[in-house]
This record gives structure tokens, C-alpha cells and sequence, in this order.
């Protein structure tokens, strides 16, 4: 499980608090493949993360240029190349999709979460938010 702590702040009350939903639906899909549940359950965690992904980060990408925030681009190009990724586990899903995909979006999901916060969206501290 990935746990949340003081590192992960961003500055921005709205972004922390998603990033701490985000990592709450990871924990949650983790548990789930640990308690075996149906791939049908599974798929179905796994597509509303994809879905919250989706509008936080549109919502971020907002708040980063509004603050002139200078990791702005880098956070957008990351936001399309992480959209781009979910779009291709949802293609495998619908196509026949196994536990080891979905075990395999954790472990993809839950690095790039806990990296992309700590590298790009911390960046987001000290900038002004208008």
C-alpha cells in the first residue's frame, strides 16, 4: 500500500485532497487483488481511477497555469503520456483482460503516482494561486 505523508504536498488544498482519493483507489485495488475478487470488480476499480485521473488532471493542469506554475508543460506532456498508457489498459481490458493486467496496472499506476507527485506536482509549492 502506498501511504500518504507530508512529502506529497502540493500547497493546493484541492490537489492534495485528490491525490490523497487517487491514492486511496490504488490501496483500494490492491486489496482487491489480494482478496481475490472477480476480474469483473477489478476492471471496474480499475476504470473509475482511469475516470478520476482523468478530471484531476484537468483540473491540476488549470490550477498550474493559473499559479504560472513552472513545471506547468512537463505536467501536461506526463498528464497525455499517463492518458495515453490508460487508454491502452482499457483497450487490453475490453479485449479479454486478465489479473496479471489488471496486477500490472497497480504496480505501473502506484510508481507513477507517487513519482510524478513527488518530481512534477510538488513544483506546485510557493506558486501563487490567484
Amino acid at each position: 500500500m502506498i501511504q500518504w505523508n507530508d512529502s506529497f504536498l502540493t500547497g493546493n488544498p484541492k490537489v492534495d485532497a485528490d491525490h490523497q482519493r487517487l491514492f486511496a483507489y490504488v490501496n483500494e485495488l490492491e486489496k482487491a487483488l489480494k482478496d481475490g475478487v472477480s476480474f469483473e470488480k477489478l476492471t471496474s476499480i480499475v476504470e473509475f481511477m482511469g475516470r478520476y485521473a482523468k478530471a484531476h488532471f484537468i483540473s491540476e493542469e488549470a490550477i498550474m497555469l493559473r499559479a504560472k506554475c513552472p513545471a506547468h508543460e512537463e505536467n501536461r506532456s506526463a498528464h497525455e503520456a499517463f492518458n495515453s498508457r490508460v487508454r491502452d489498459w482499457f483497450y487490453r481490458l475490453n479485449e479479454g483482460g486478465s489479473n496479471e493486467l489488471v496486477i500490472e496496472i497497480y504496480q505501473e499506476t502506484s510508481k507513477w503516482l507517487v513519482e510524478h507527485i513527488v518530481k512534477v506536482d510538488c513544483q506546485l509549492r510557493g506558486c501563487h494561486i490567484p
